[in-house]
């Protein structure tokens, strides 16, 4: 007599591990670590440019209405902060 085999169902779905992925994620927690450490060493006039065009991703517009900065100014400022955050960044892994 043969034993019927039981199938339960699965309530859950299976990832699968992907090696590179693990790696790339890693990397990525990484980087956005000493980012985040760079960050906090810029000006605070750099650093608000910064958050709210890159991580709140605010238009140009949404920055001066909230910023109060003449267009020009803000332009240029956040090319000053580029900069200075990638000087920061450089120098610390040096």
């Amino acid at each position: 007599m043969k034993k019927k085999k039981k199938f339960f169902p699965l309530n859950e779905e299976i990832k699968i591990i992907d090696e590179k992925n693990m790696e790339n994620d890693l990397a990525k927690k990484e980087l956005e670590k000493a980012l985040k450490k760079c960050l906090n060493d810029l000006p605070i006039n750099y650093k608000e440019i910064i958050v709210l065009y890159y991580f709140e991703n605010l238009s140009y517009n949404e920055i001066f209405d909230s910023l109060k900065i003449p267009p020009g100014t803000l332009a240029a400022r956040l090319s000053r902060a580029k900069k200075y955050l990638k000087n920061l960044c450089q120098n610390r892994n040096r």
